[in-house]
This record gives structure tokens, sequence and C-alpha cells, in this order.
């Protein structure tokens, strides 16, 4: 399982795991709800999200800086084929292992789905 950021010697977007056309829920930490959008640009220090405002038919974008996901104020699903999510951020969802058994893990992570 890949993770969607790296720790090396800096923090980046795992550019092997997020691409474009990938799906994208995300909330910042001053938004009450957060935004489902669809990536239209990723490198290894930001993601471009064009999301639908509710306003009409009216579209716009956000960016994800991966040094505010690194300091905890995003969380972040993703998925590139609706079949396997990536999870960043405080609320990282526990995973069942399939036997009822629920595993916390707050941490980056992964669930194939």
């Amino acid at each position: 399982m890949n993770d969607l950021i790296t720790r090396g010697e800096q923090v980046q977007f795992a550019d092997d795991v997020i691409k474009k056309r990938g799906f994208i829920r995300a909330k910042y930490w001053s938004w009450e709800e957060p935004r489902n959008g669809l990536v239209t640009f990723a490198n290894k220090d930001y993601l471009r999200v064009l999301f639908q405002t509710g306003v009409n038919v009216a579209t716009s974008y956000y960016m994800v800086k991966i040094a505010e996901v690194d300091a905890g104020l995003w969380q972040i699903t993703y998925t590139p084929d609706l079949a396997t999510f990536y999870y960043v951020g405080k609320d990282t969802p526990a995973e069942d292992d399939g036997n009822g058994n629920v595993e916390e893990d707050n941490e980056n992570g992964s669930i194939e789905g």
C-alpha cells in the first residue's frame, strides 16, 4: 500500500498515487464542511482541485499545499478509481480487517476495496 504523501528529505505528494482526474474530498481547518472535487493539477508541492460551489452551476478551484497538509491543516480522502482510497489528516477512518476487527490508524494510509 502506498501513502498519499511521502516523507523523505522533504514531505511531498506521492506522484505515483495522486494524479489528474482523481476524486478528492478535502476539508481545510477553517471550513465547516469538506468539499468534493476533481484533481486538475498535481505535483509534489500542491494540488489544484475543481469543485462546484453550490451556487447555480458555478465552479471554482482550491489549492492544497503539501506544507499545510504536513502541518495538519487538511483532512483528505483521495481515490483514483473509486475502489482504492487514500487518507491523510486527523480524522482518518478506522480500517476493518474483514473479520469484524477494526484497526485504528490515525496516520497516513490507504484502504483498498
